[in-house]
């Protein structure tokens, strides 16, 4: 998602109906920050997430954010699990 010249903050719910009941993921977030020291401008986290999960993101103006979605594994257990 991009907001492309938007000036205005913005909320988004992302939710993840979709996903097989049966599986856990581990939804990996980039999203722009103005407030992360790097040359890209991009944060970094991650959430665990199932079917009727929802993520809240605020993006900043003109900022978007990108998730990348993986199969849990034994490994990826102990990240917060997202309501």
């Amino acid at each position: 998602m991009n907001h492309r010249q938007d000036t205005l903050l913005r909320h988004v719910a992302i939710n993840f109906d979709f996903l097989d009941k049966n599986k856990k993921y581990i939804a990996t977030i980039y999203q722009g920050d103005d407030k992360v020291r790097t040359k890209t401008g991009v944060s970094l986290s991650q959430r665990m997430v199932k079917p009727g999960s929802v993520i809240q993101l605020d993006l900043n103006a003109s900022g978007g954010v990108a998730l990348w979605l993986k199969e849990v594994g034994l490994k990826e257990e102990g990240l917060k699990e997202e309501k």
